[in-house]
């Protein structure tokens, strides 16, 4: 087979030169690539999921988060009513602490949950 059909770059021309690499096999060229493929498919399994996680975190918080009037879900919370669309309700929960004392003197909080709020 040709050696020239196997250069990286076309100025090599099949000639041993300092400024390219000839792949003198086509099995040379399978190894140097199927090499180059596993450092990608490492490379982005190591950091895929740290990147996705945080995207998928963010939109999460985006959708559902209220923290001001600026919140993409402002305007679905504010305007949460029944007319034709599906309404949201929120249930809010609270615990009141029945023995603090005890607490104070180091045994373990009695928690009373109270609640639903709506």
């Amino acid at each position: 087979e040709d050696v020239s059909d196997l250069c990286v770059a076309t100025k090599c021309g099949g000639r041993r030169c300092p400024t390219c690499y000839c792949f003198r096999r086509s099995s040379d060229m399978v190894l140097f690539l199927g090499g180059a493929a596993v450092v990608v498919l490492l490379f982005l399994g190591m950091v895929g999921p740290v990147v996705l996680d945080a995207l998928v975190e963010r939109a999460i918080n985006d959708g559902l988060v209220v923290s001001s009037t600026d919140s993409p879900a402002y305007d679905s919370w504010a305007t949460n009513t029944n007319d034709g669309d599906t309404a949201v309700y929120y249930d809010t929960y609270m615990f009141d602490l029945a023995n603090p004392s005890a607490v104070l003197r180091g045994e373990k909080p009695l928690l009373v949950e109270m609640g639903p709020y709506r």
